[in-house]
């Protein structure tokens, strides 16, 4: 019984100092995608979206172009301009079935599709791309590519704690938390034919 009762304290007190399950735990990871030196990148977008500084406007399925210009992030829809800011953020918005996803080809594992949501920000004169997701999504990403999604669910379902416990140690201040790469965690985004993967 007294093994019990401290084991229950245990529990409870690492809960409470990793954040448990409530509104404070860390849920979000921000991850640097490789797409370059470049101060313009195409990317389309499947869904609904807007802009977090500006509920106002909506992203409707289709193709848009993130560039600097004049010292500034500007956002076009074809040759339209949609917004501009030091940085602009495109978030994901409710939609009656499927979900959201944001393709963008990056220059070390060609074209991928990105749930959550996409940042653009100025560092020097490129842009820097940030994809804010959930955690359990971003694992949706790592845990096939760092693994076979053919390997046994018991491998998987380690591999899954193992890069979760990384990505939870570095998330922290300044823009980004990982880069998709090995140097932090090979990271492609979202493949749902990836189903073992996403099981464990």
């Amino acid at each position: 019984m007294a093994v019990l009762v401290i084991t229950a304290m245990v529990a409870t007190i690492l809960a409470i100092h990793l954040g448990g399950t409530t509104a404070s735990d860390k849920s979000i990871i921000r991850v640097k995608l490789s797409v370059g030196s470049t101060s313009s990148l195409n990317f389309s977008l499947n869904g609904n979206y807007g802009i977090e500084a500006d509920s106002s406007i909506s992203l409707s399925t289709g193709t848009y172009t993130a560039k600097i210009e004049n010292g500034v992030v500007k956002l076009y829809k074809s040759s339209t301009l949609v917004c501009s800011g030091s940085s602009i953020k495109v978030v994901e918005r409710a939609r009656s079935s499927g979900y959201n996803y944001a393709t963008i080809k990056t220059t070390k594992y060609g074209t991928n599709n990105y749930r959550g949501n996409i940042e653009f920000r100025i560092s020097g004169s490129s842009l820097l791309v940030v994809n804010h997701v959930y955690l359990e999504y971003y694992l949706y990403g790592v845990v096939p590519n760092e693994m076979s999604n053919s390997w046994p669910l018991e491998a998987l379902k380690a591999q899954a704690v193992a890069a979760r416990t990384y990505a939870v140690r570095y998330m922290g201040s300044g823009s980004y938390d990982l880069l998709d790469t090995s140097a932090s965690q090979v990271y492609k985004g979202y493949n749902p034919y990836y189903t073992t993967a996403i099981k464990a």
